[in-house]
């Protein structure tokens, strides 16, 4: 698609940027129910110049106000074909540069509770984070992906929206395309091509045993319970001895395999769960 046939579309009130040092113009932007559309000018490397487009397919489905609903693959499908007859965006021409992947899920227990269960992902630990916009949540980052754990609702009733139930957000952020673009992975076409639940499905579920989760109701008659429910003991084996933490947490999942009840395995089977629930929904 060529630039000044988005910019032209009666759909979007674009604004440009200027330098105001050099009087430069820079790239024209404008929003349409949660996503924003970016127009770039004209390089050496790209002549005709280029356009992105950003912000959640979700919020988008939802008028822009909000992503704590089910999205099942023909929600998605559908919003694919709409960008397309308003403003002539093709999935296949959409090429992914970060992908963002979420379930939301009604927690057996108070989500801000399953929260600060959560100590590390993998050998780093959750670091807490705040915006003004998501509020509070869990994040654990690395160089090519992103985890976040939080209180979906609790979120939104922030915002003035009247949630009942309690609605706990897993979410995997890629930064980096390597990993999918493995998959043959490119565009937003390409994720459908694939079976978007079933991938969606895998990665979360990967991500969330790789988080080391205390379950202080199951562990508490172990003889090593202080240990496991202190995040610094996890963390400093993690940093000074990784074959003993490996033990521990063998040690630990061990537990959990012999009380299948407990709230780590629970999550695990809700989003398995959810994911599937939403498949199910499409054509």
């Amino acid at each position: 698609m060529q630039p000044d046939k988005i910019k032209n579309n009666p759909l979007l009130d674009f604004k440009t940027e200027l330098n105001e040092n050099t009087g430069v113009l820079g790239k024209s932007y404008a929003y349409y129910r949660g996503l924003k559309f970016n127009v770039f000018p004209p390089t050496i490397a790209n002549s005709s110049g280029r356009i992105t487009m950003e912000g959640s397919l979700h919020k988008y489905f939802n008028g822009g106000k909000h992503n704590y609903n089910d999205f099942d693959v023909s929600d998605v499908i559908g919003v694919f074909d709409e960008i397309d007859k308003l403003f002539g965006i093709q999935s296949k021409d959409c090429v992914l540069k970060q992908l963002e992947l979420g379930v939301n899920i009604n927690p057996p227990r108070l989500s801000k509770l399953v929260i600060r269960s959560c100590y590390l992902h993998g050998t780093k630990r959750f670091g807490w984070q705040s915006t003004r916009d998501e509020g509070s949540y869990i994040q654990s980052d690395c160089s090519r992906k992103t985890i976040k754990i939080y209180d979906k609702a609790q979120h939104y009733r922030n915002k003035g929206f009247k949630i009942p139930d309690e609605i706990l957000r897993v979410e995997v952020k890629f930064k980096k395309m390597e990993y999918l673009n493995s998959l043959n992975i490119y565009t937003l076409s390409d994720l459908i091509d694939i079976d978007l639940n079933s991938f969606v499905k895998t990665t979360l579920i990967k991500e969330w045993k790789r988080v080391l989760f205390c379950d202080e109701d199951i562990i508490k008659q172990n003889r090593l319970s202080n240990n496991y429910n202190n995040p610094n003991y996890w963390l400093t084996l993690a940093e000074s001895n990784y074959e003993l933490f490996k033990y521990h947490r063998g040690n630990l999942n061990k537990v959990y395999q012999e009380k299948p009840q407990n709230m780590k395995t629970l999550i695990k089977d809700l989003i398995h769960h959810k994911t599937d629930n939403l498949k199910l929904k499409t054509t």
